[in-house]
């Protein structure tokens, strides 16, 4: 995955944050499965790390959306992701709990 995209999906600016999330779902698009179970891996390392900003945890979740709208998703990663969504449902910032729900 292109890194550029993984910053702008994680970043401090809400701009920032909205044009990685579309450059991710173009990105998607292009790739095939193996590409998005490494991208899988890649988001649940970083929803397991508690000391990521409120930024990164919802640009990530936004990301696991992208993901789940494209039809490519595992059920492995669906039920981590179901798993972390139920704790991200409390985190103090209202838009990481809006991601998760």
């Amino acid at each position: 995955m292109d890194e550029e995209i993984l910053q702008k999906l994680c970043s401090k600016a809400k701009l920032d944050r909205d044009k990685g999330y579309l450059s991710f779902e173009s990105f998607l698009k292009t790739v095939n499965d193996g590409v998005v179970s490494a991208i899988e891996k890649k988001f649940t390392d970083m929803l397991s790390d508690s000391t990521n900003e409120w930024e990164t945890k919802h640009g990530v979740l936004m990301g696991s959306k992208a993901i789940f709208l494209t039809g490519k998703t595992t059920d492995e990663f669906s039920n981590t992701l179901l798993r972390n969504a139920i704790d991200f449902a409390d985190d103090l910032e209202f838009r990481v709990r809006i991601a998760a729900g």
